[in-house]
């Protein structure tokens, strides 16, 4: 950084330009913004041009300040700086006294908010964003969640982005994996959510984690336009959402955490239908799991019964009860050997024990073999389970949470529904010997190590000898 003493032309050029551009995006648009929207610009400008622009800056040689390395004076990013930290007061004060007025009279349960997310495409090198999906949804501990509104964005990619959108969305949400070719324009979106917002006299703040607030609110200003939504931190408001009802209070980072604890992160029934149905790994960055995810785990901490009395409701308090889909189970290979006499294969006393509940036949005797079975035991399952086999034991889980609660009130002996599987996970420990490779002995052999049969383990050195 350093003082520029006719360098400041581009500076009055960007000031003529400002106003200009922000009729031509629809938009606000920070000073910080400008270099890279009128950088090959202000390059393709002919000399006699720029000269002009000189003038107007070596009339003001005597206040000429220091400029950072994109050619934005130091005091407007002072300007923005101190704008930026007063946002964040505001914003900080306007939960805390909302949260005292309705905690006052008695009505915390009923505090309406509105949670939101959003990913994007790709991430540009000027600093903008490409929409993806949005999700929003409204909600009180109350009544839990009451209305949603998801949409996935027509994938506009810039120019030269396209391996970068790529390999983003093959990392996180994958709406670009499978060749996404429908969606929503821009001004469809921004309609929609005039139609979801229409009940309210003043568009109210959205609700995000801390550390998304930047990026969700740089995409509503582009979709919206500026300063059309307010974006508010998710983390400082449960941060007094608990601190309200609970002793102690717990620090932003606790809160945080909360919000993000991952025992929901890969619930199939908390994704939109467009990743339920084409991609149900990436379930955990669909936009509607996030803000369904932060809902379930704020209700969940927070004690609804015992905090309001309410009794937590599917789909509104906590997701969906699934049942588990299999149990795995690993034992190891039953050792069979073969009497050469009888040339039959006699199971050792460690295999009757091992396949006491289960009975296999000649083609399933495949080492490392995943055999899956079905639990209805009807003519066409591989496995047949004994008359002595016991059932396996239901799951044992911690009642703390309303979750936990829900899913251990369902009865481990109903089968009703869709048939479960379990995998049966054969051991991959090797059981061969020289007897039934006759060649390993022979390697062992010429290797030197007739001790070890059907090992092939290095020669042992010989001890050195200690120089006196």
């Amino acid at each position: 950084m350093g003082k520029k003493k006719q360098g400041n032309g581009f500076y009055f050029f960007m000031v003529e330009k400002k106003p200009e551009l922000e009729k031509k995006l629809g938009r606000k648009i920070q000073m910080s913004e400008m270099p890279g929207l009128v950088d090959m610009e202000w390059k393709n400008l002919p000399s006699e041009q720029k000269l002009k622009y000189r003038e107007m800056g070596g009339k003001n040689l005597g206040t000429v300040e220091k400029l950072d390395c994109r050619g934005v004076p130091l005091s407007e990013l002072r300007r923005q700086q101190k704008e930026k930290n007063q946002k964040t007061e505001d914003m900080k004060k306007d939960i805390a006294n909302s949260v005292d007025f309705y905690r006052s009279g008695g009505a915390l349960h009923r505090f309406n908010i509105y949670i939101a997310n959003i990913s994007y495409y790709v991430y540009t090198d000027e600093g903008h964003y490409t929409p993806a999906e949005l999700s929003i949804a409204e909600f009180c501990f109350e009544k839990g969640i009451m209305r949603e509104y998801h949409a996935v964005f027509k994938p506009e990619i810039p120019l030269s982005y396209g391996f970068t959108a790529r390999q983003h969305s093959s990392a996180t949400h994958k709406l670009l994996d499978d060749g996404l070719n429908h969606g929503l324009d821009t001004e469809d979106v921004v309609l929609q959510l005039q139609d979801f917002f229409k009940m309210e006299e003043k568009i109210p703040p959205l609700y995000t984690l801390e550390d998304q607030m930047e990026c969700v609110e740089t995409m509503l200003d582009t979709i919206a336009g500026h300063g059309y939504f307010s974006v508010y931190s998710l983390t400082h408001l449960f941060q007094h959402f608990y601190s309200a009802v609970h002793s102690p209070s717990i620090p932003l980072s606790i809160a945080n955490d909360f919000l993000t604890h991952c025992g929901f992160d890969y619930h199939p029934a908390l994704a939109c239908k467009w990743h339920k149905l084409n991609q149900p790994d990436s379930g955990k960055y669909c936009t509607q799991s996030c803000v369904r995810r932060w809902i379930y785990n704020m209700c969940d901490n927070m004690l609804l019964e015992k905090t309001f009395g309410i009794t937590p409701l599917e789909n509104k308090h906590l997701p969906r009860a699934v049942r588990a889909c299999g149990v795995c189970v690993d034992f190891p290979i039953p050792d069979f050997k073969v009497n050469r006499n009888t040339k039959a294969a006699t199971p050792s006393v460690g295999a009757i024990e091992q396949l006491s509940s289960f009975s296999l036949t000649a083609k399933e005797e495949t080492r490392g073999a995943y055999l899956f079975v079905s639990s209805k035991l009807d003519d066409q399952s591989k496995f047949r389970r004994s008359t002595s086999a016991k059932p396996l034991e239901s799951l044992k889980h911690d009642l703390s949470s309303a979750w936990n609660r829900k899913t251990a009130s369902i009865p481990s002996s109903d089968t009703s529904g869709a048939d479960s599987l379990a995998s049966v996970c054969f051991s991959t420990i090797d059981t061969t010997s020289e007897d039934d490779f006759p060649a390993l002995g022979a390697c062992a052999a010429r290797s030197g190590n007739a001790a070890g049969r059907g090992q092939c383990t290095p020669k042992s050195k010989a001890p050195s000898k200690r120089r006196n």
